[in-house]
């Protein structure tokens, strides 16, 4: 077999020069962790158009890194609740440094979560390897530990352990089956050649810790943390219309003679249905609209990209969390189009719906559940433009390069350092609260004060929304000074059908 085998358990952490002969390992910049043994192997890739990677060399393992801070060996979930979880969490002492000393254990959310770092106990910690942190939400969260050295004299820490989560158990429904998946930010091996089965145990709906029963084993050292069930234990296929509960327990090492192994540590309960059919609940949309006076004084006049961030809120009923898995995003241009399905697996509460023509386009979410079943789609929310469109009333064809042609308002003229146009000092504020926005069309027709038509326009190929009228007739001949009459019918991009096409009706003044 070329290249890395799955089952050796190892991790790619870099790629170098193949003239390089040396390497340092930091581990990402955070330090190998104390009590630790690490191995190394080499793949040499090939480049192409050969391509293809070498054999794998032989491993070489290192002396394990010294003791000199706690080493966390377990985080297992004892009892599965909201609010009276338990979590037990063990370390050993650092063998490379002298005792007398003491510990302060450290807790947080989430796999790395150092936000809301919360002591779960006062004071010190003396002559104690074992703690276990009671009354918190194992059901719903992932919790992470370190356990800071202190000397018996000093309040300043020594050294600091490697941070150690708890095993997260994912039950997720399937036809006649349930697929379990699970995981830990951990800092010895879960995943090693020695220990390389992890057990997995099931119970009925409601069973607690001492009611989960062993069912089975699996290999782990491919890399995937999965097992499916589907009744292979007991040859008794899954009940579609019962609800069944899982628990796995992880075995690792640190692969160091000092240090007591197999680590095992449990994950929270975690219960599935097969082929559940219930669907989620329906999400809630919570967008901040826009204010167009202040989005118009602030962007330039032109755009050529947009972005519509969408955010919603997770379900008020707590009942209803657990089961929701992803999100899916369905846009439509207009209001009365039918929504199409457009990003699918958001696991975030917000999503960035980015290059886009405009911000027209009007949005609806659903929630999908493990065994992928789909909630009702949310109320609708539209994005839109701030459409805008302006004619002056006066402009100057007399060749002196000041106001020459009858145009909408735009920042198109050039401005020099000072904010000197063509005509003088230049007020881009003001030009910016003024000029054309998100228009797709403009029909425009000029009459003289008797009524008769003496020029029209449209846009549209090299035409311009801006019309730019440089005084001359249909003929191309020279209108006299004075007063006429437009009408501008001018076509927006917008959400609202009913809204798109306005007629702006107007006088402007030629002046010779």
């Amino acid at each position: 077999v070329t290249g890395m085998p799955g089952f050796l358990g190892y991790t790619k952490i870099a790629e170098v020069p193949i003239s390089q002969t040396k390497y340092t390992d930091t581990n990402g910049g955070i330090g190998l962790v104390a009590g630790a043994q690490y191995c190394y192997r080499l793949v040499a890739a090939f480049p192409l158009p050969g391509g293809g990677e070498s054999y794998v060399s032989r491993d070489t393992c290192l002396a394990p890194i010294p003791a000199t801070a706690p080493i966390i060996t377990n985080v297992t979930v004892d009892k599965t609740n909201t609010k009276a979880g338990n979590i037990t969490v063990k370390w050993a002492a650092p063998y490379d440094v002298s005792p007398p000393y003491r510990y302060k254990l450290f807790r947080a959310e989430g796999f790395t979560g150092k936000n809301k770092i919360v002591s779960p106990h006062t004071g010190f910690l003396d002559n104690i390897n074992t703690f276990t942190d009671s009354d918190i939400n194992t059901e719903e969260l992932v919790y992470n530990y370190r356990v800071v050295l202190y000397d018996n004299t000093s309040s300043q820490p020594l050294d600091t352990s490697a941070v150690a989560s708890t095993v997260r158990l994912d039950a997720k429904p399937q036809f006649k089956r349930i697929e379990l998946n699970w995981a830990a930010n951990v800092p010895w091996t879960n995943q090693s050649q020695k220990y390389p089965r992890h057990l997995i145990y099931r119970g009925p709906e409601g069973a607690t810790e001492s009611n989960m029963t062993l069912i089975d084993s699996i290999n782990v050292t491919a890399g995937r943390f999965v097992y499916v069930d589907s009744g292979q234990y007991n040859r008794v296929p899954l009940s579609e219309s019962q609800i069944y509960c899982y628990r796995v327990q992880t075995r690792g090492t640190y692969g160091n003679p000092k240090i007591k192994e197999p680590l095992l540590n449990f994950s929270q309960i975690n219960c599935a249905q097969p082929s559940d059919t219930v669907p989620p609940c329906k999400p809630v949309l919570a967008v901040v609209a826009k204010q167009c006076d202040q989005y118009t004084a602030s962007q330039p006049c032109d755009p050529k990209v947009f972005n519509n961030v969408l955010t919603w809120v997770r379900p008020a009923d707590l009942a209803c969390r657990p089961d929701i898995r992803s999100y899916n995003i369905y846009v439509a241009s207009k209001l009365d189009d039918e929504f199409i399905l457009y990003a699918q697996n958001v696991r975030d509460t917000f999503y960035i719906d980015s290059n886009l023509p405009s911000f027209a386009r009007c949005y609806k979410i659903s929630a999908m559940n493990r065994a992928g079943i789909e909630s009702k789609l949310s109320d609708s929310y539209c994005f839109d433009n701030c459409p805008h469109y302006e004619l002056p009333n006066v402009f100057t064809p007399n060749g002196d390069n000041c106001n020459e042609l009858f145009s909408a308002y735009s920042d198109r003229q050039p401005v020099d350092e000072a904010g000197n146009g063509p005509c003088g000092p230049v007020d881009q504020i003001k030009n910016r609260m003024r000029c054309a926005r998100f228009v797709e069309n403009v029909i425009f027709t000029v009459h003289n004060r008797w009524g008769k038509e003496v020029y029209n326009y449209e846009s549209g190929g090299e035409r311009s929304i801006y019309i730019d009228w440089d005084g001359l007739d249909n003929h191309g001949k020279e209108l006299s000074a004075g007063v006429y009459y437009y009408n501008a019918r001018v076509t927006f991009t917008v959400v609202d059908p009913s809204k798109k096409t306005h007629d702006i009706r107007g006088w402007v003044q030629i002046v010779r």
